[in-house]
């Protein structure tokens, strides 16, 4: 059986409040396999739009923006993803 740990979520900086602000994530979960698989994430928001930067480590780049409850997203593939 497949399982995923519980993510563990590191704030590196966090400026702002519920208007605006910059965010900081670093991400990074075990599987049951003990694989670890790591993302590193930006959101800088200025309500109501949010944009992100999300790199899942060595092989992807997403960028989304967000608006009310509406997104666009694209992502850039650049390595082998990781699969088990």
């Amino acid at each position: 059986m497949y399982n995923v740990g519980m993510p563990n979520i590191n704030e590196k900086l966090s400026i702002g409040n519920e208007f605006y602000g910059i965010t900081v994530l670093e991400i990074s979960t075990t599987d049951s396999y003990n694989h670890t698989r790591e993302q590193k994430e930006i959101r800088i928001t200025l309500k109501p739009l949010t944009l992100a930067f999300t790199h899942y480590a060595k092989y992807k780049l997403l960028f989304a923006l967000k608006m009310f409850d509406k997104s666009i997203s694209f992502g850039i593939e650049y390595g082998k993803s990781e699969e088990y």
